[in-house]
């Protein structure tokens, strides 16, 4: 076998075995392996080594410091609280409630990171439905709606996301101007998927939706947070003539969260983190100082509350993600060295014909199609090498770079295999309603292209009139 087809073997077998985790395996494994062999076999260098340690590292620490924060929140009791006031908003009305649920996983992208907002999100909505007694019907609009946004949600400002994290570097671009020239484009993006969504999803929204009747039985701990008696009698979303009953959750007071300082504080420092990565950003301060500051004040507070609060948190943090983004980059640039991105830059050279406006299309639809059929964490990475081989001005790289994002955070998500997150969602609800490729593609194909179309057009008008 050749240099190039032994490296494309190895990481196919890698991607397939993140993918389907024979064995329940850490993906960190088959990467670290694949990585060894890359080396082993001289397809990769100790200088490229140090070139991806400089490159991933930051990254890493910065989405590591990001999910500790998440769970102390979690501790605190805030997300459960988050729940309880989606529902109390949504005054019994399935419509307000279905669009409030895609603005809860949209905020929680926004200020986490997207695989942290499906894992935290998706279980609480799953007993949302739950308890509402909705079918499988009823229940997939806030389901798969939610799961959807929260993906697509991690391209507006660059740090939910650990590729995108990664591939600014790269490409030499801050966070200022990535939300400057993509926030625009991918809002429109969202906006029009949570349109199409609704449009889709409309027949099976309930306009009115209740908490049944309370029967007797034992009185057991709801996982939302208050106690309620299991469900007895007739199994309508809402009673007749539509009118919902006056029954519904405990709204918890701040008293009734598990720790309100912790939480106040919590809510606080993540807010101060994020507004910092910007401020940070024009004056050349790495991403992960900053996050790695406000990780610390939180355990060191927790601390304060719980002592063994903190060790219990980093103990169960994925540090294996610092060392499956390694290993990714190393695969990646064994892909590099035996010349894929070349053919990649030469493909795309061809069918934009050297104009932005057909590299940015060009691109994304390259890294929809790339993403959605290996992945999109190793997609943007193979796709940010291609674009920084080619000879562009730095405007058109960046537009283009941005376009791939847009392509691997949005149009990553017309298969369920585009994006981790999807993946770690069809595992949880897997457990509550059987859940197929086809039912997830239905809706993402009617949603996810004409969502991509209107982001990268958008992207070309305003980044163009911005540069």
């Amino acid at each position: 076998m050749t240099a190039a087809e032994t490296t494309i073997l190895i990481f196919v077998i890698v991607i397939s075995m993140i993918l389907l985790r024979p064995w329940k395996i850490n993906e960190s494994i088959p990467t670290t392996v694949g990585a060894v062999l890359m080396f082993i076999l001289g397809y990769v260098s100790i200088g490229d080594i140090r070139s991806v340690l400089n490159i991933v590292d930051g990254a890493g620490l910065t989405i590591l410091a990001t999910i500790i924060m998440s769970s102390i929140l979690d501790k605190a009791g805030f997300f459960l609280l988050a729940a309880e006031r989606v529902l109390d908003k949504a005054n019994f009305s399935g419509k307000r409630l279905f669009f409030l649920v895609l603005l809860l996983s949209f905020l929680m992208t926004m200020f986490f990171n997207n695989d942290g907002s499906i894992l935290i999100t998706t279980p609480i909505i799953l007993e949302m439905t739950k308890r509402l007694r909705l079918s499988k019907a009823n229940s997939l609009p806030y389901l798969l709606g939610s799961a959807l946004i929260a993906s697509a949600s991690s391209a507006p400002i660059g740090v939910s996301n650990l590729a995108n994290l990664i591939a600014l570097r790269i490409v030499g671009l801050n966070l200022n101007l990535y939300a400057a020239l993509l926030f625009v484009p991918s809002m429109l993006g969202i906006t029009v998927c949570a349109g199409l969504l609704y449009l889709v999803f409309r027949k099976n929204i309930p306009d009115t939706y209740s908490f049944g009747p309370i029967g007797p039985g034992p009185i057991h701990e709801h996982p939302l947070g208050t106690r309620v008696p299991p469900h007895i009698g007739p199994k309508e979303i809402s009673p007749p003539g539509g009118q919902a009953p006056k029954i519904g959750p405990k709204r918890p007071r701040l008293s009734d969260v598990a720790d309100p300082l912790l939480m106040k504080v919590g809510l606080t420092t993540v807010v101060a983190v994020r507004i910092g990565f910007f401020i940070g950003a024009a004056f050349n301060v790495p991403l992960e100082l900053i996050a790695v500051a406000g990780a610390l004040v939180l355990l060191v507070f927790y601390f304060g509350r719980d002592p063994k609060g903190p060790w219990r948190i980093l103990k169960a943090a994925p540090w294996h993600i610092l060392v499956f983004a390694f290993g990714m980059y190393l695969l990646v640039y064994g892909l590099h060295n035996v010349g894929l991105t070349i053919v990649l830059g030469k493909l795309l050279t061809f069918l934009s014909n050297n104009t932005v406006f057909g590299s940015v299309i060009v691109t994304g639809i390259l890294l929809t199609v790339m993403s959605s059929l290996m992945n999109n964490l190793p997609s943007i990475m193979i796709g940010t090498l291609m674009l920084t081989g080619l000879s562009l001005t730095p405007s058109v790289l960046h537009l283009s770079y941005l376009a791939s994002v847009l392509g691997s955070d949005i149009g990553s998500l017309l298969l369920p295999v585009g994006t981790l997150a999807s993946l770690l969602w069809f595992h949880i609800v897997s457990k509550r309603f059987p859940i197929s490729w086809k039912d997830y593609m239905k809706v993402s194909f009617a949603v996810i292209p004409l969502s991509l179309v209107v982001s990268l057009v958008a992207l070309y008008v305003w980044g163009t009139t911005i540069l």
